[in-house]
C-alpha cells in the first residue's frame, strides 16, 4: 500500500488502488495501437549546479553515496510533482500581482487552519512542524497560495461571501485555473517546448506590457522538496538511491546505457497510446505510480534487458502467463479488513517494536472475537484504524490481484490466498500495521478461450513479465553487494541539509 503522492499524509486505504494495467471495466485489456520509436531530446541536468551539505546516506562496496546523491534521486523521482507545484505557486503570485490582490497574515492563518486536517488530522501547526514532515515556510506558502487562488476566483466570478464555502467552488476553481493557463507559456523538462538550459521547468507571461519569466532551478526544487519530505519518503529514497547505483554500476560493467531521451521517448509513446477516457495518467494512478516512478521502472527494465541479454521472447512471456494464468484471466478478490496501525500517521514511520508487538496482540484478540461470532463489521467500526473505510465495515473500494497494483505485497498475497466469500486470514503484517482480512467477493478466472497473442493482451503480459523479472534482477544485485545503510536518524538529517546554488 504505497501512496505515490508524498505531499499528503497517509490515507490508509485510498492509497490501495488495484492495478488497471491496460484493462477496461469488464477486465479485458484496452486495445492498444502499435508503439512508435519516439526520440525526445532531453539534456542531462548538471549535478554540479547544486551544493548540498555533507552527509552519508549509504555505503555500497566501500563507495559512499552522499546526501547530495540522495537529494538528486528524490528530486528525479518526484520531478513532475515538484515542478507542477512550484509553477502553480508562481502562477498564483503573478495573477495576484496582475489583479492587485494580496493575502493578509490573518487570511493565511485562517486558510492554514482549514487545510491542516488534510496534512495531519488532530495536530496543530506547531505539532506538525515538530514531526519534521513539513517546514513552517512550506505550510505558510501553501496556505497563502490556497487563499490566493480562492480570492482570485472570487473576484473574477463576482462570488458573494455567502457562496464562498460551497463545495461547488472546488470545480469552479479548477475551471478558473484552466482558463488562466492560456496566458502562460509553461515548459517542463521532457516536454515540448523544453525549459531553458539548466532549468527543470519555466513559465513566461505578460503583465502590464512586460514579459515576466520564471525558471525552476534544481536548487530551488530541492529546497522545496526538503520542506515536504515525509520520513518514509526519505527512507524509500535511500533504498532507491542504492538500487539506482547498483543499476548504473551494472550498466557500466556491461557497456550499456539508457538515455534520458529514450526514457522521455517512452513517456511520449505512452501518452499517445493511452487516450481519454483511459489516459496514461489514469492508468498510472490505478497502478499506484506517478509518471516519475514509471520512468524509473521503465529505465530499470531496459537496464535489466540490456545488461543481461534477458530472454524477452514471446515463448518466455507466454510461459510466464501460464504460470499466472488466473491473474491474466482476471481473477480478483474484493475484501474487507480491520487495521491495527503501528505507524505514526503524520510521519509514516513505525512506532517501534513494542507498538508492533502490541498491535499484533490486539489483532489476534480481534480475530478471536470474530471466531467467537462477533460481527466483523461491528468490530471494524470499533477497532479499525482505517478511518476511511471503517464505517462501511472495512470494505476496500478496489479489488486485489495477484500481480501489480499499489497494495502492500504481503497484504495482496494474503488477500489472494482467500478462496471463498467470508473466509478470513490474519493477522497479516503490512507496512501500515496488522490486518484481519475477509473475502467479500471472489471473481473467478474467466473461462473459455482467450487469444493471449492478441496485441492488447501481449502488451499487458510483456509489462508484467518484464517488471517481475526486473525486480528479481534488482534483488540479486542487492544480495550480491555489501551495503551499509545509514541509520534512520542519521539519514533523516537530510531534512536539515543546507542547499545552495553553485554559481562557479
Amino acid at each position: 500500500m504505497n501512496r505515490p503522492n508524498w505531499l499528503l499524509p497517509i490515507a490508509m486505504i485510498t492509497a490501495m488502488l488495484a492495478p488497471l494495467t491496460g484493462q477496461d471495466f469488464d477486465n479485458a485489456p484496452v486495445p492498444l495501437p502499435p508503439l512508435k520509436k519516439n526520440f525526445v531530446a532531453v539534456e542531462s541536468v548538471n549535478r554540479d549546479s547544486v551544493i548540498v551539505s555533507p552527509g552519508i546516506a549509504a555505503v555500497v562496496d566501500n563507495v559512499d553515496l552522499t546526501f547530495a546523491d540522495l537529494m538528486w534521486v528524490l528530486l528525479e523521482t518526484n520531478l513532475d510533482t515538484i515542478a507542477n507545484n512550484l509553477i502553480d505557486m508562481k502562477m498564483c503570485e503573478l495573477e495576484m500581482e496582475r489583479a492587485g490582490i494580496t493575502v493578509s497574515e490573518a487570511e493565511m492563518r485562517e486558510e492554514l487552519e482549514g487545510i491542516l486536517p488534510r496534512f495531519a488530522p488532530g495536530k496543530s501547526m506547531e505539532e506538525l512542524i515538530k514531526t519534521g514532515v513539513f517546514t513552517r515556510a512550506y505550510l505558510r506558502r501553501t496556505a497563502t497560495t490556497s487563499r490566493g487562488w480562492k480570492k482570485l476566483m472570487w473576484k473574477a466570478k463576482n462570488l458573494p461571501e455567502e457562496q464562498r464555502t460551497s463545495q461547488a467552488n472546488v470545480f469552479l476553481l479548477r475551471l478558473y485555473k484552466s482558463e488562466l493557463v492560456n496566458k502562460y507559456s509553461i515548459m517542463i523538462r521532457g516536454r515540448k517546448p523544453a525549459p531553458p538550459k539548466g532549468a527543470i521547468a519555466a513559465l513566461n507571461t505578460v503583465i502590464k506590457g512586460k514579459v515576466v519569466s520564471y525558471e525552476v532551478l534544481p536548487y530551488e526544487a530541492m529546497e522545496f522538496l526538503k520542506g515536504v519530505l515525509r520520513p518514509t519518503t526519505v527512507i524509500q529514497g535511500q533504498r532507491q538511491l542504492v538500487a539506482d547505483y547498483l543499476v548504473q554500476r551494472s550498466m557500466q560493467k556491461t557497456g550499456v546505457v539508457v538515455t534520458p531521451s529514450e526514457i522521455e521517448g517512452y513517456v511520449r509513446e505512452m501518452q499517445e497510446k493511452f487516450k481519454p477516457p483511459f489516459s496514461w495518467s489514469m492508468v498510472l494512478q490505478a497502478k499506484g505510480l506517478t509518471p516519475d516512478q514509471e520512468r524509473v521502472r521503465w529505465r530499470n527494465v531496459q537496464a535489466w534487458i540490456r545488461s543481461t541479454n534477458a530472454d524477452v521472447s514471446t515463448e518466455s512471456m507466454q510461459a510466464f502467463r501460464k504460470e499466472h494464468d488466473s491473474y491474466f484471466r482476471s481473477r480478483y478478490v474484493k475484501v474487507k479488513h480491520i487495521l491495527v496501525s503501528t505507524v505514526d500517521m503524520s510521519t509514516g514511520i513505525t512506532k517501534g517494536k513494542d507498538a508492533e508487538d502490541a498491535g499484533k496482540a490486539k489483532a489476534e484478540k480481534i480475530l478471536q472475537l470474530i471466531q467467537e461470532g462477533v460481527s466483523f463489521d461491528e468490530l471494524c467500526k470499533t477497532y479499525s484504524d482505517d478511518s476511511t473505510n471503517a464505517a462501511n465495515g472495512g470494505e476496500l473500494p478496489q479489488p486485489v490481484k495477484e500481480l501489480g497494483g499499489a497494495y502492500d505485497r504481503d497484504f495482496s498475497n494474503a488477500a489472494c490466498s482467500l478462496t471463498r466469500k467470508g473466509e478470513i486470514v490474519g493477522p497479516v503484517k503490512s507496512i501500515y500495521g496488522w490486518h484481519i482480512i475477509m473475502a467479500n467477493e471472489i471473481s473467478p478466472p474467466r473461462s473459455g478461450p482467450i487469444d493471449f497473442y492478441e496485441p492488447r493482451y501481449a502488451d499487458w503480459i510483456r509489462e508484467e513479465y518484464e517488471t517481475y523479472h526486473m525486480k528479481k534482477w534488482l534483488k540479486e544485485l542487492h544480495d550480491n553487494a555489501k551495503i551499509d545503510y545509514a541509520p534512520r536518524d542519521k539519514v533523516l538529517e537530510i531534512k536539515k541539509a543546507t542547499i545552495q546554488q553553485n554559481t562557479q
